[in-house]
């Protein structure tokens, strides 16, 4: 098995294979659990009408996917979903599974384990789905237009990707919400799980932009803001050693000084110019 993120596919040959499609209605609180034995197939969804809830348990996710959204779900993935019907009625969309294989005949696991889009954007992706719907439930199949169909879908969803991304050297506000959590709160623990909900991504996308934006993962980031509080106090002789690591949550002023040194190179104790 190959893995790669979801891009790539714009610069690689591969196929569509398995493909199967087919319209879903839903009751209210009506449960799809894939968290042992994770997703066979590639997912496309469109929900229609109404509104899911998912929870990802490797990557620590938790949203709900809104009325005139889409959604990509990578093969293996481990969630559950849950429908949560519209005023209107049940909940209700259209959706396609599918592999990919490379020109090797290798199958191709995608590395996001989802990709949402809720923009205005994705609207007029709904007539791709009763495409590719009506295609594939046709009599005899229309195979080449029902891959036509899903290749127009994810390029849909690769575009998606490219709004997100800030262009270089630009600032990344997607982890914005994580930045401001870390500054307000560096008294107490910040999940990864908690970091990753506040900015909508798995926990591989979020390490990978926040890495991208700062040059270190988030334990890396916080200690560091950590021990410049720290610094801080202890030059304005508001506090010894000891009484700053414990109220900035160190377990120890050596601890604190080590992860000094270790962060900016200098000792705890040198001033600064």
């Amino acid at each position: 098995m190959r893995v790669l993120s979801l891009s790539e596919l714009e610069s690689i040959s591969f196929s569509v294979e398995r493909i199967s499609s087919l319209t879903f209605l839903w009751s209210d609180q009506c449960v799809n659990d894939y968290l042992d034995a994770g997703r066979e197939h590639n997912l496309i969804f469109f929900q229609e009408g109404g509104s899911r809830e998912y929870a990802f348990s490797r990557d620590g996710a938790h949203f709900f996917m809104p009325e005139k959204s889409m959604i990509f779900i990578s093969h293996g993935a481990h969630y559950r979903t849950r429908a949560l019907s519209a005023p209107s009625g049940d909940s209700r969309g259209y959706n396609a599974l599918f592999d990919l294989y490379d020109s090797r005949g290798e199958l191709l696991q995608i590395a996001e384990p989802f990709v949402m889009d809720d923009t205005p954007e994705c609207a007029p992706c709904l007539s791709l789905f009763m495409s590719l719907n009506h295609h594939f439930n046709s009599y005899p199949p229309q195979h080449l237009r029902a891959v036509s169909d899903i290749l127009q879908i994810l390029d849909c969803f690769c575009r998606s990707l490219e709004r997100r991304s800030p262009a270089p050297g630009a600032p990344d506000k997607s982890i914005l919400p994580a930045l401001n959590r870390i500054q307000e709160s560096l008294e107490s623990e910040c999940p990864i799980r908690e970091l990753c909900e506040l900015c909508h991504m798995s926990e591989s996308t979020f390490r990978r932009r926040f890495r991208s934006q700062t040059g270190l993962s988030p334990v890396a980031f916080r200690n560091l803001l950590r021990v410049r509080k720290a610094k801080l106090i202890y030059d304005q002789s508001l506090g010894s050693v000891e009484e700053i690591a414990e109220q900035l949550g160190f377990c120890d002023g050596a601890y604190l000084c080590r992860t000094y040194k270790k962060l900016t190179g200098k000792t705890f104790s040198e001033r600064d110019d």
